[in-house]
């Protein structure tokens, strides 16, 4: 079974591409975790198919989100690419909440 889900923050505002009728949006999370010698942060690549481009409005740098999918590998040139293949976006918090408080704007998922 392949099953991601993360949690984190937006690095920089999503990029959106047209194909055909289709929208490949792109955006990275930052997943953070605690550790005896201080904090880790690790940088997730995102690709989210969609028929609408509307979502990457709300995609922007900062934005608290989770996401789930599958995690896959490209090939370019000899070298791989790792990135979550994601089915779901849910939007958690404003920019500005440090909260995690989900009710900020319903949760909405996409």
């Amino acid at each position: 079974m392949n099953n991601v889900t993360l949690t984190g923050r937006l690095g920089k505002d999503a990029e959106v591409k047209q194909h055909g009728e289709r929208y490949l949006i792109s955006f990275s999370v930052a997943t953070s975790e605690k550790r005896r010698d201080g904090e880790r942060t690790d940088w997730h690549n995102v690709k989210y198919w969609t028929s609408s481009d509307k979502v990457a409005q709300y995609l922007t740098k900062g934005t608290q989100v989770a996401v789930s999918g599958a995690y896959r590998n490209d090939q370019h040139e000899g070298k791989y690419f790792y990135y979550v293949d994601t089915y779901r976006v849910e939007l958690l918090g404003s920019k500005t909440d440090t909260t995690n408080n989900a009710n900020d704007n319903d949760g909405l998922p996409f």
